[in-house]
């Protein structure tokens, strides 16, 4: 007996001080998980008959503890409509014998804004489907797609999408099979790898909102699935794809296939959230609330009967939120502040629960202090991932203060920022919100094997309780954490541009810190551009190579633009090709080692000397670097862009300098220029002088770019884009601005030949 004692005390002393203190009853929300993922609630996809059933557990549970209703009129619930149109895809693709699955990262998609319909017959390959007489090119010539399935390539031969525009579209192709009574589309893309630079296609490459094909279902599929149709075609799977960059290639490939796709919903789903809440018993604190909260649907169940339970996605969200509403009650809790327990609905079709909430929330929305968000977290390495600090700083330094040290030590802190759970919709609202998620990897995600069997109690143990002394202390200070400033700075942060007028290397890590940023370009210049060329060439290897594959900031300068495109704010290196003395073999160093832009200002020797001119042309071509040309007047202007057939960004150029020729020259050969609203011009005659820019070069030929990196240039460039959203543009013309004509260029530019 004293063995074991002794034998005791040496394993408490041993137990962590987070497991001595814990809060939550774990074993509470482990019942909670297995209850609501169990097989009687059917997957508990919203509108049906197991979300609604799981709905009402929620409301049952709410009462239990005595909660009181925060949803509408008194009630636990907040009612909201999803319109047929939004309503989930249940799509089927079946392959001779094999059946393939539908979903993220599974084997197939439905194309957005594809009708819903069936379809039955051969695949047929058509390349990449493309039909343009003008460039003599028929990847149809020859092959019977009457009542078949049509399987293409996306995109265009050698990735160049500007010359093949529009025939090389997603709905060009699409509406082509369709008028010649093909039965469906099967679209796919090949997987990318290790440095294979290949740039995304931006030419808003998706189905058209107008002349829908009814009855035309139309599939994205994974390159497994073509590799398995290939496979019966006596086809090499490399060869084929490799062969159509140069000339057309089409064949029938003998294999059946049916596929369909329609709304799982014939009528718009009248959906429930479920909310509750333990008010807050200060006279002014009372007003002010903390909301913890997750998404209660789940995926639902196949045709087949098969069902996804959805444990860790997010029965465990939603069940550690219930376990720390219990907490609070059975410790008798008496918050300052209102604190909130809210089960989304709709999240698995787009955050439409949150959303709807956040339209038309029950509580004072401006009043929220923050919103801590839970889903996926009982799976995973022990860590839980915390992103939002960029979107709260002062709750962030709150928590960190008054926080055990314990608890802080497997959280993992980050920036943050919108992403596909329901924190996004506060976040747009303005509101400080957090992602959390444990870390490491969660193997069912959205797959039929996520059962409660498999969930980590010493994860939901950790979550739980670390949540609940963050909401608890927050709720009881009385520190003021609330400013109407934050809405604005949040509504900033939120609003991602990109930079195109090139910023000073020796600036750029203070005009960029803290900013929210897409994507930019670095001008490094050397100590003296007309100084000695070999030295200089040295200089510009240093430069870029001392910032290569940081991160200060959260920023990164990268090496292709395609990586500077993916990355959540890239950053691609701009030089003088004067510095090196327009060399051609410094300046395809300078390629090999980063560079993407090379900068012709007013003062460039490719002005005065036609060969040097000649020589950088075909040098930058060459070697996928792009041109800017910075500052020019119309007499510039015109002699570069009639001698340049790729396309280059036009910088700090008013319209004024815009001849007839000028233009001309930029529609024909797709450059960019790029439009600095400044708020010294005002409002209405920068707008005024957008829609002549508009009129005259079109949209497809605008970028938007800050006129500084001041706060003061951002928000006038936020209220900028939403006059112009308001008066004249619609959501694919903004981002044809805001960047996609970008990607544009890049996409024919800046790759080597």
């Amino acid at each position: 007996m004293k063995l074991f004692s002794s034998l005791f005390l040496i394993f408490a002393l041993t137990i962590p001080s987070v497991l001595l203190s814990q809060n939550v009853d774990n074993s509470y929300v482990i019942k909670v998980i297995n209850e609501i993922a169990s097989d009687k609630y059917e997957g508990r996809e919203t509108g049906f008959p197991g979300c609604t059933k799981a709905e009402e557990y929620f409301v049952q549970e709410f009462r239990k503890l005595r909660l009181s209703p925060a949803g509408d009129s008194g009630t636990y619930f907040h009612h909201y409509t999803i319109p047929v149109s939004e309503s989930s895809v249940k799509a089927a693709l079946k392959i001779d014998e094999r059946t393939f699955y539908q979903g993220y990262n599974e084997d197939f998609s439905v194309v957005y804004r594809s009708s819903w319909g069936e379809a039955e017959g051969e695949i047929v390959f058509a390349g990449y489907g493309i039909y343009n007489p003008e460039k003599n090119r028929n990847d149809f010539d020859s092959l019977d797609i009457k009542n078949k399935i049509v399987l293409i390539k996306r995109g265009a031969p050698r990735n160049d999408m500007a010359s093949w525009m529009p025939s090389c579209i997603d709905s060009i192709k699409a509406e082509y099979c369709f008028r010649n009574g093909a039965r469906g589309v099967l679209f796919f893309e090949p997987l990318l790898r290790t440095n294979q630079r290949v740039l995304r296609q931006s030419y808003g490459n998706y189905l058209a909102m107008v002349a829908v094909l009814k009855d035309f279902p139309v599939f994205s599929v994974d390159e497994r699935v073509v590799r398995y149709i290939f496979s019966n075609a006596g086809q090499s799977y490399y060869r084929t794809i490799s062969m159509i960059e140069m000339q057309p290639s089409s064949f029938a490939t003998g294999r059946n296939c049916i596929m369909s796709a329609k709304g799982k919903n014939p009528e718009p789903i009248n959906a429930r959230n479920v909310l509750g809440m333990i008010p807050g018993n200060d006279r002014t604190l009372k007003n002010e609330y903390i909301i913890i909260g997750g998404h209660l649907d789940h995926v639902g169940m196949d045709e087949n009967g098969r069902i996804w339970n959805g444990a860790d996605d997010n029965a465990s969200g939603v069940a550690v939120m219930l376990g720390i509403a219990r907490a609070m009650k059975d410790h008798n809790f008496k918050p300052k502040r209102s604190i909130v327990f809210a089960a989304w609905t709709g999240e698995e079709m787009g955050l439409l629960g949150s959303k709807a909430w956040c339209e038309r929330p029950t509580v004072d929305l401006s009043k929220t202090l923050v919103y801590f968000n839970l889903d996926m977290v009982a799976l995973g390495n022990g860590k839980l991932n915390m992103p939002g600090i960029g979107y709260a700083p002062e709750i962030t330094e709150f928590i960190k203060n008054n926080i055990d040290t314990t608890l802080l030590a497997d959280v993992i802190w980050s920036e943050g920022g919108p992403g596909g759970s329901d924190h996004n919709n506060f976040l747009n609202a303005g509101i400080p919100a957090f992602a959390g998620m444990t870390a490491g990897t969660h193997p069912d995600y959205h797959q039929p094997g996520d059962d409660p069997e498999k969930v980590d109690p010493a994860i939901l143990q950790y979550t739980g309780d670390f949540i609940y002394e963050c909401s608890q202390k927050l709720a009881n200070t009385n520190d003021v954490l609330l400013s109407a400033k934050r809405f604005d700075d949040n509504r900033l942060k939120l609003f991602s541009f990109a930079f195109f007028n090139p910023v000073s290397s020796s600036e750029y890590t203070a005009l960029l810190k803290d900013r929210n940023f897409k994507l930019g370009i670095v001008k490094f210049a050397c100590s003296d551009k007309g100084g000695d060329a070999n030295q200089n060439f040295i200089q510009l290897i240093y430069a870029l190579d001392s910032v290569l594959n940081r991160n200060p900031n959260k920023y990164m300068m990268a090496t292709s633009a395609y990586d500077a495109m993916m990355s959540r704010s890239g950053l691609l290196a701009a030089f003088y090709p004067d510095a090196v003395g327009n060399d051609e073999l410094k300046i395809k160093v300078l390629s090999r080692l980063g560079y993407r832009f090379a900068i012709l200002d007013k003062n460039s020797f490719a002005y005065s000397d036609t060969l040097i001119m000649q020589n950088i042309i075909k040098t930058t071509r060459q070697y996928g670097i792009g041109l800017i040309l910075d500052g020019l007047d119309s007499t510039h202007l015109k002699t570069i862009t009639m001698n340049l057939s790729d396309p280059c960004l036009i910088v700090n150029s008013g319209d004024q300098d815009l001849t007839n020729e000028i233009i001309r020259n930029i529609i024909v050969n797709g450059h960019i220029i790029v439009f600095s609203p400044h708020l010294s011009r005002g409002m209405e005659s920068d707008y005024a002088a957008f829609m002549k820019l508009q009129e005259i070069a079109g949209i497809n030929n605008i970028v938007l770019s800050p006129s500084g990196f001041d706060d003061e240039s951002l928000k006038y460039l936020q209220k900028f884009v939403k006059q112009i959203d308001m008066r004249t543009l619609d959501k694919d013309a903004r981002y044809k601005i805001m960047g996609d004509n970008f990607y544009n260029i890049a996409v024919k530019s800046l790759q080597a030949d």
